[in-house]
């Protein structure tokens, strides 16, 4: 079906052969190495299709194309299990040689609803930086400011043209876009910005910006905020000796990001309810709290976790979650230092959704706000856990507050409602205050 879409059903005679993207007399293909425990193969580019082959850790396929961005910004590759087509989701997978040069599908090409495109859109600019939204009902504002007014929300499948970025408020950055009824402000946690983002004009928070409703510059005051603290490095008090094996990975790493292949096996007798963590917070009517000790087992750790989940309904999906693990020891990163982020990595695919389709962005890292305290972290999925597990979205963060470590894990399900519920868990997230030790 691929091939027939995309080269007239022609397939080079040699699929290891790296072309070059722009060579049209042969197909190109890039061969994928398997990197997690067990990869899904779906009939279309989309978690939610059927699931119709599973390649565990290790396998090779041929890559014979791949899908734009999913709401969650996931690609797809196109692959071919014997005679039968499916599509892997990038986050499984390792290529082997470069996968720009394959061909892009579509994924609207599977989409019953792309005829019902919003005639009135924009067209799709031909060059530059693009703006799409993850998923339905991403609004775009009057001013850089998500309590301005909706000039309206942005179609599913809508492409905007950027031409603006501000620098980073408390929480997050703003672009300009060009539309129909004038200009507008979009949320980047809404939206897939594709581009160079530094050929944009740079407008600062506090000076002149544009609006939709002005063709002039108007002014937008700054709000007030207390400097926060930035707290996502590591604390050495909570070290602890790595086997060589270990630190050995870390250093052979070839991505700049250490990601442990190693496996948490949580043991389910022996778990035994704790004190909470050393914050207080504030939690909407409805939720719940719990706080445990998981004993654990891999091949470098044979101790415990401190876990604390938060729970309950939200207004705009229908559940939240906090899950927070604290007082860990720290592993090494890639340069042999110690770091949060390989835990935070490893926690979340062998730990909290062990078995589950992750989607996670580790080179796209980024400041989060936690109480008045900063952390670093990046956006996650976890879908497909199993016929009564949710599909969970969210965003995790990495934090040291004096000799604690923290690693904070926001989900919202179902994950399509991540944009609409934001809001309220940020506002969870407000009202953390650290105890610290004098």
């Amino acid at each position: 079906m691929f091939l027939v879409a995309c080269n007239n059903g022609e397939k080079t005679s040699n699929p290891e052969q790296s072309l070059s993207p722009t060579n049209t007399n042969e197909f190109y293909t890039v061969q994928l190495r398997v990197k997690v425990g067990q990869a899904s193969v779906f009939a279309q580019p989309n978690r939610r299709a059927e699931v119709i082959y599973t390649l565990v850790e290790g396998d090779t396929v041929t890559a014979v194309g791949r899908s734009d961005a999913d709401e969650l910004g996931t690609i797809f590759y196109a692959v071919e299990i014997g005679d039968m087509p499916g599509w892997v989701a990038e986050t499984q997978v390792e290529p082997q040689s470069d996968p720009e040069g394959l061909i892009v599908i579509p994924r609207v090409a599977f989409d019953a609803t792309t005829t019902n495109r919003d005639p009135n859109a924009p067209p799709t600019p031909a060059i530059g930086v693009v703006a799409r939204p993850y998923g339905a009902d991403a609004p775009i504002y009057a001013a850089p400011d998500s309590t301005s007014e909706i000039i309206r929300m942005a179609g599913t499948t809508e492409t905007l043209e950027v031409v603006f970025v501000t620098n980073y408020t408390f929480e997050t950055r703003y672009f300009g876009v060009r539309l129909v009824e004038g200009f507008g402000w979009i949320d980047e946690r809404d939206f897939q910005v594709l581009g160079d983002i530094q050929t944009l004009t740079p407008v600062t928070i506090g000076t002149p910006v544009p609006t939709q409703s002005e063709a002039q510059p108007s002014s937008f005051p700054p709000t007030p905020t207390v400097a926060p603290t930035n707290s996502s490095a590591a604390t050495s008090t909570r070290s602890t000796l790595m086997p060589t094996t270990i630190a050995r990975a870390a250093t052979n790493t070839p991505s700049s990001v250490f990601q442990p292949t190693q496996t948490l096996t949580p043991t389910i007798v022996g778990i035994q309810p704790i004190d909470p963590p050393p914050l207080t917070l504030t939690l909407p009517n409805g939720w719940e709290s719990e706080h445990v000790q998981v004993p654990i087992s891999s091949a470098f750790d044979n101790d415990s976790l401190n876990l604390s989940l938060y729970e309950g309904p939200l207004t705009n999906a229908e559940r939240g979650y906090i899950w927070v693990l604290w007082r860990f020891d720290v592993l090494l990163d890639e340069t042999g230092e110690l770091s949060l982020w390989p835990n935070a990595l490893l926690y979340l695919r062998s730990f909290l959704f062990r078995g589950c389709n992750i989607g996670v962005y580790p080179d796209q890292r980024r400041e989060y706000a936690i109480g008045d305290r900063i952390g670093t972290g990046t956006i996650y999925s976890a879908v497909g856990c199993g016929p009564d597990a949710p599909d969970v979205a969210g965003w995790l963060i990495t934090l040291s507050v004096g000799d604690e470590n923290y690693l904070f894990y926001i989900g919202i399900s179902p994950a399509e409602n991540v944009s609409l519920a934001r809001d309220e868990m940020q506002a969870i997230l407000n009202s953390i205050r650290f105890e610290t030790s004098s």
